[in-house]
């Protein structure tokens, strides 16, 4: 009697190590998960889910919960990362929960320890794709994941050309004057040219009209003598009358 009251009283205590053992925040995440849950619709779109998780990792993360990354099958983005859509991993304990029934649609919360998270047949965890919650951000809205920081952009060429095209503008403003000041002289001296041409074009026209005149007049010439060459006598000896 004495060995078997010894194996039930080390059994008994075995079970209270475990039960005082177990991770006493694995049972109030529950509340968390439905609390969170009840922040949106009927139905739940992935990014929505994944939001939602993140949402109750980040509030625990001081006791190591975190997310499980997932690269293939069912996924929900987080960010520019894909993580499963109803599984919170407890860091410290090892062990991982499924925290959603119907994730894909309805999301309804729920808490089950599916074991350790240790790659095997009966699971599909592994806690080199534990994946830390990031901060929401106060402002976050419901479904709308972490932003993701956008790469920085080098302007440093930007602002060379930019400050190449103001030197160019400047180089050409300068000329500006000096172009203004060729037309102006050009200018001058097209009129001046005009001003010594316009008066010698009227003394050519009326120097023309003397010509014109003086063609259309007969010239009187008297002759006083002529040289007889038979049947041709040529005049000589003559003026003008």
């Amino acid at each position: 009697m004495r060995g078997i009251y010894h194996r039930w009283s080390v059994a008994v205590v075995v079970l209270a190590i475990a039960i005082v053992a177990a991770p006493a925040t694995a049972q109030n995440l529950l509340g968390d998960v439905q609390a969170e849950r009840a922040k949106y619709g009927a139905s739940m779109t992935p990014s929505e889910v994944a939001a939602m998780l993140n949402a109750v990792a980040w509030k625990h993360r001081d006791q190591g919960w975190g997310l499980l990354r997932k690269g293939s099958g069912n996924s929900c983005p987080l960010g520019s990362t894909f993580i499963s859509c109803d599984i919170l991993i407890d860091s410290r304990g090892g062990h991982h929960f499924d925290v959603l029934i119907d994730a894909e649609n309805t999301a309804r919360p729920t808490w089950s320890d599916v074991g350790p998270c240790v790659l095997g047949p009966s699971s599909g965890c592994d806690m080199a794709r534990f994946l830390a919650p990031v901060d929401p951000g106060p402002g976050a809205t419901p479904g709308t994941p972490p932003d993701t920081p956008a790469p920085a952009v080098d302007l440093a060429p930007i602002v060379a050309r930019l400050e190449a095209l103001e030197r160019a503008v400047q180089a050409l403003n300068a000329t500006v004057p000096a172009v203004e000041q060729h037309v102006a002289d050009a200018r001058a001296v097209a009129d001046d040219v005009a001003a010594k041409v316009d008066p010698l074009a009227a003394q050519l026209a009326a120097l023309a009209d003397q010509v014109a005149a003086i063609a259309g007049r007969p010239i009187p010439v008297a002759c006083s003598a002529a040289l007889n060459l038979g049947a041709t006598r040529i005049p000589i000896s003559c003026r003008l009358q």
